[in-house]
C-alpha cells in the first residue's frame, strides 16, 4: 500500500496523471482489504495517507473542491489516531485548496488553526523534528502567500522572514523550497515599498510605523548581519 501510495505521488509530481490514478485507487483498494491488512486501525491509518495523496493529485489537476473532500476524510482519520503530523499536513492542504478557490480568508483562518497546533505543543515542541520544522516553514510562507492576496504585506514580510529562518534549521527537507520562500519575501518586500511610497508619515498607522522600526532593528541587528553572510 505504501510503495503504490509512494509511486502514486511520484507520478503526480511528474504529471503521469493517469498512471498516478490507477496506482492510488490500487493502493485504496489494498487499504481496504482485512485479508491484507487485519489490524482495523493499520487499515484506518493507511486509508488517510491514500486520500492524502488522493487530494494532492486533485489539486494539482486544478479541482479544488475534490481535493478538500479528501483532505477533509483524512483530517478526520489522522486526528482519530493521534497522527499530529497528518493533521497539520491535511490543514495545509485544505488551506491551499480554498486560497484556490478564491477564499482567502477561510484559508487565513485555516493556516492559523496549523498555527496553533505549534503554540499548543501538538506539532513542533522542543525537540522538533526536521520534518516538523519544514511543515511549520511552509505554514509560515503559505500564511505569508494569503496575507499578500489580502493586501497585508507587512504580515506577509514578517512570515515569509519566519518561513526563511525556519527553513534554514530544517535544510534537508526545505532546501527545494528555498527559492520560494526567498521569492515571496521580496515580493512581500516590495508590496510594502510601493505602499509606503504613496503615503506621507502622518497616514501611516501605528502597526505601520511599528513594523518599519521593527524592520529597522532587524536589519542592522548583528543577527541579521550573520544571516545575510549565510544566505
Amino acid at each position: 500500500v505504501a510503495t503504490a501510495n509512494a509511486m502514486g505521488i511520484l507520478c503526480v509530481e511528474r504529471k503521469h496523471y493517469e498512471l498516478a490514478m490507477t496506482l492510488l485507487k490500487r493502493a485504496e483498494t489494498w487499504a481496504n482489504h482485512a485479508e491484507f491488512l487485519p489490524s482495523r486501525a493499520a487499515r484506518k491509518e493507511l486509508r488517510a495517507h491514500v486520500s492524502e495523496a488522493v487530494a494532492y493529485f486533485f489539486f494539482r489537476k486544478g479541482k479544488a473542491l475534490a481535493a478538500m473532500s479528501y483532505s477533509s476524510a483524512a483530517l478526520e482519520s489522522y486526528e482519530a489516531s493521534g497522527n499530529m503530523d497528518g493533521v497539520a499536513g491535511c490543514l495545509l492542504h485544505l488551506a491551499a485548496a480554498q486560497s484556490m478557490l478564491g477564499h482567502h480568508k477561510a484559508a487565513h483562518k485555516q493556516l492559523f488553526e496549523f498555527l496553533a497546533m505549534v503554540e499548543t505543543g501538538r506539532l513542533a515542541q522542543a525537540e522538533s523534528t526536521p520534518k516538523q520544522l519544514c511543515l511549520v516553514a511552509i505554514g509560515y510562507h503559505n500564511l505569508a502567500v494569503v496575507q499578500l492576496k489580502l493586501q497585508l504585506p507587512d504580515l506577509a514580510c514578517k512570515n515569509s522572514q519566519n518561513a526563511r529562518r525556519l527553513a534554514r534549521l530544517c535544510l534537508s527537507y526545505s532546501n527545494r523550497y528555498i527559492h520560494v520562500f526567498q521569492y515571496t519575501h521580496e515580493i512581500a518586500i516590495a508590496d510594502i515599498k510601493w505602499e509606503l511610497a504613496r503615503k506621507r508619515a502622518e497616514e501611516l498607522t501605528a502597526e505601520q510605523l511599528q513594523f518599519i522600526k521593527d524592520l529597522s532593528e532587524s536589519l542592522f541587528s548583528p543577527s541579521s548581519e550573520v544571516e545575510a553572510a549565510e544566505a
